[in-house]
């Protein structure tokens, strides 16, 4: 079986450990994506939940494994300064993940290779659509892109006119920093006409509008709009390299 998913969270029983649970998905996140697919026998899911008592245990469950690791102190990790705490919360996971491999009798190259790769690295986020949609008369296309860091979940539009190499990111939504397998909004793009264009929820209903001459959202929900964002300096480079031409992927 292939591993889908990896959560890091500080157990549910101590006071703020939610702030915590949202910090890190996109770290867990980040390091199945450079580890994927990944075989692990039977295991679909792995859980490493913190604690602030020592000592460490490992619990079976159909096809979850759960690894509760302590001591970690809560107040310790959140009062890190932002790289540090991503870099300790990738520390955690592949310490543990290393760990489980060698119990198991998994491959721990790949873990140990995608470790290197993602150390060297800010730990952003971002996800797409690899897939281009063109406007009626295609003279613009488009791709879904999402951003995922500690703060929120952005998605945007990158948009290409006429025969242009770089896109235009245009913000259309934001939320909390949840696992991207059930952000509802990330859904894919749709054109209406050849100036707008539609972000659909993966209930294939519209959540907002993109009017691409203006650079205006309107925002369905709330039926208001505002002028689109692009990306900030700390992630617009995640952005700009791979882009070179519609339908790279970002690495």
């Amino acid at each position: 079986m292939k591993l889908s998913m990896i959560v890091l969270c500080y157990a549910s029983s101590v006071g703020g450990a939610k702030p915590f649970n949202g910090k890190v998905w996109h770290i867990a996140e980040n390091y199945l994506d450079h580890i994927s697919p990944f075989e692990t026998g039977k295991f679909r899911k792995v859980q490493i939940s913190l604690k602030p008592e020592s000592g460490e245990q490992v619990f079976e469950a159909l096809d979850v494994l759960d690894v509760r690791r302590g001591p970690f102190e809560l107040a310790t990790l959140l009062a890190m300064e932002r790289i540090e705490f991503r870099h300790a919360a990738l520390y955690i996971i592949h310490d543990a993940m290393m760990k489980l491999a060698i119990r198991q009798g998994w491959d721990t190259a790949s873990l140990q290779q995608a470790f290197d790769k993602l150390d060297n690295s800010t730990l952003d986020r971002i996800v797409e659509r690899n897939k281009v949609v063109f406007n009626p008369n295609r003279s613009r296309r488009a791709m879904l892109v999402g951003h995922h860091d500690e703060e929120s979940f952005r998605v945007y539009a990158a948009v290409w006119k006429e025969q242009s190499d770089r896109p235009a990111m245009h913000q259309m939504w934001e939320t909390k920093p949840i696992y991207v397998y059930y952000q509802p909004v990330f859904g894919r793009l749709k054109w209406r006409d050849n100036r707008t264009l539609l972000l659909l929820s993966r209930a294939n209903e519209v959540v907002a509008e993109l009017d691409t001459e203006t650079a205006n959202v309107l925002d369905i929900s709330t039926r208001s709009t505002r002028p689109s964002q692009s990306p900030n300096d700390s992630s617009s480079r995640f952005f700009i390299r791979g882009f070179g031409k519609p339908g790279d992927k970002v690495q």
